[in-house]
């Protein structure tokens, strides 16, 4: 039953809205620290989605360790898949994308084999 309710979760997009919070929390300092102008800002943001993912995939991993279900190559492909409809829906950045699913691969390959 845990196990059920985690993936519930993570379709639902719990782990994608814990992964924009935390790439607002590192972004917002480093982008502050940019003080070059306006336009290079905004040639970098889309390139720092790359923590949105990141975020997405630790808050996803931890989901399944606290309710102690086991991991599985499904969850990146879900974070990836329902990211990958919004882009898509909603006409966002190509790179924003691209950066998200770079965070999700490099947290999947680096917080799984630390967890397990």
């Amino acid at each position: 039953m845990k196990t059920v309710i985690a993936y519930a979760l993570v379709l639902i997009g719990i782990p994608n809205l814990v992964g924009i919070l935390f790439g607002a929390l590192v972004q917002t300092p480093i982008i502050g620290l940019l003080s070059v102008s306006g336009k290079f800002r905004l040639t970098v943001l889309p390139y720092m989605e790359v923590f949105c993912g990141f975020g997405a995939v630790v808050a996803a991993i931890l989901l399944f360790h606290f309710l102690g279900a086991t991991l599985s190559i499904a969850i990146p492909i879900l974070i990836a898949a329902w990211m990958s409809f919004y882009f898509w829906r909603y006409k966002q950045s190509p790179q924003a994308w691209c950066s998200w699913l770079v965070g999700i691969a490099v947290g999947w390959f680096t917080i799984s084999r630390l967890i397990s």
